[in-house]
């Protein structure tokens, strides 16, 4: 008799855990798409090797596909669009248009940010290290002289 970790380890199970985790969704999510407890996904995932390496492929994919995409915004590119004209006699064209997107300057510096740390950060850590003394304003003054001061 076939149980439901049997499916989940089948090429089909695989493929479709992968495809759940390159869409982003959680372990919580991909529990419920698969009608499994969150419990129990877990637990597949530490007993079946080709389980975890299944949601750490999908994860690993989508990481990259955003990583580029980020990489592509921050330096720019360029692509075709086609676009459909009809001409005056209803006769129907096809328009290839080169098009530039310019370098986006938040994705710059969220790469360079992440990339480069210790030279791009807003925030930069500071090792200050000194010694502090005690000081006491009161030292080496009288009773009388003290009790001056309360006075005032």
């Amino acid at each position: 008799m076939k149980t439901k970790a049997d499916y989940w380890l089948s090429e089909d199970g695989l493929i479709k855990l992968t495809a759940w985790s390159r869409d982003g969704l959680t372990i919580d999510q991909i529990a419920h798409n698969a009608g499994l407890a969150s419990s129990t996904l877990r637990l597949y995932k530490d007993k079946y090797p080709a389980i975890s390496e299944a949601l750490a492929r999908g994860k690993e994919v989508s990481d990259i596909i955003v990583e580029n995409a980020l990489y592509k915004r921050a330096i720019g590119y360029e692509y075709e669009e086609v676009i459909t004209e009809a001409d005056s006699t209803g006769k129907k064209h096809k328009r290839i248009y080169s098009k530039h997107v310019s370098p986006d300057v938040k994705a710059i510096t969220f790469w360079l940010s992440n990339r480069i740390p210790d030279r791009w950060r807003d925030r930069h850590e500071a090792n200050i290290s000194a010694k502090v003394e005690q000081c006491n304003p009161f030292e080496g003054l009288t009773t009388d002289e003290l009790r001056e001061i309360v006075k005032e």
